[in-house]
C-alpha cells in the first residue's frame, strides 16, 4: 500500500512539505511495527510505503515503486 503526495515544484522544499515528509516518516517506521490483521485489513502484504513526489518526477518514481513489487 503507497500513500502518496504530490508537490509543485515550487512547494517541493518549503515548510509544510518539510512537515509531510517528517509525518510519513513517523508514519512509516510506526507501520514497521504494525500488522495487517491489527488493523483489520484484508491485505496480505505487510508493506506500507509514505512518499512525497515533485511533479517533476512522481511517473517515473511511482512507476519505478509498482515496477520493484512486480
Amino acid at each position: 500500500m503507497y500513500v502518496i503526495e504530490t508537490k509543485g515544484m515550487h512547494l517541493i522544499d518549503n515548510d509544510k512539505t518539510n512537515y509531510v515528509r517528517k509525518l510519513f516518516d513517523i508514519c512509516a517506521h510506526e507501520a514497521k511495527a504494525i500488522k495487517w490483521g491489527n488493523l483489520g485489513l484484508p491485505m496480505t502484504a505487510d508493506a506500507l510505503r509514505f512518499e512525497v513526489l515533485a511533479e517533476a518526477e512522481w511517473e517515473a518514481k511511482l512507476n519505478a515503486m509498482l515496477a520493484d513489487k512486480a
